[in-house]
This record gives C-alpha cells, structure tokens and sequence, in this order.
C-alpha cells in the first residue's frame, strides 16, 4: 500500500497496531512510513507502546479498537 497513489485512501480513517520489537515487518518501514505518508489526507490512529513481536495479542487494546470503530462509523 505504500507504493499506491495517495488518493485510494483519501478520507479512509485508519487504526494501526504493530508491535516495535517486530522483526518479521518492521514498524519503522512499513506502519510509520505508511502513517507519515498519508496522515495528511487521512485521519491516521497510531496506538503506541506495543510490544510482542508479530504475533502481539491484541486483547489488550480492545477498547481502543472499538472506541476506533465506532468513531469511523460515526464519521
């Protein structure tokens, strides 16, 4: 998605959740590069402080998730 023109995600409010310590698909070069990139056309959520390498659980941050979805849907 990175590669893609900006536009296929104009006003797509997105949420990313990646863990820092992950060494299969790195943060730095894929979720912040993807937030830094289209963060201006798009309302970007970044939920920091993630640990657990690439298989993090996510049950920590189900509130955040659906707090996420239901601001979307009432967007």
């Amino acid at each position: 998605p990175l590669l893609m023109d900006g536009s296929a995600f104009r006003g797509v409010p997105m949420l990313f959740l990646a863990a820092s310590d992950d060494v299969a698909v790195s943060k730095a070069n894929n979720t912040d590069a993807f937030a830094a990139r289209y963060s201006r056309s798009n309302a970007i959520t970044v939920q920091t402080g993630i640990v657990g390498g690439h298989s993090f659980s996510f049950a920590p941050y189900t509130a955040q998730i659906v707090a996420f979805f239901k601001s979307a849907l009432l967007a």
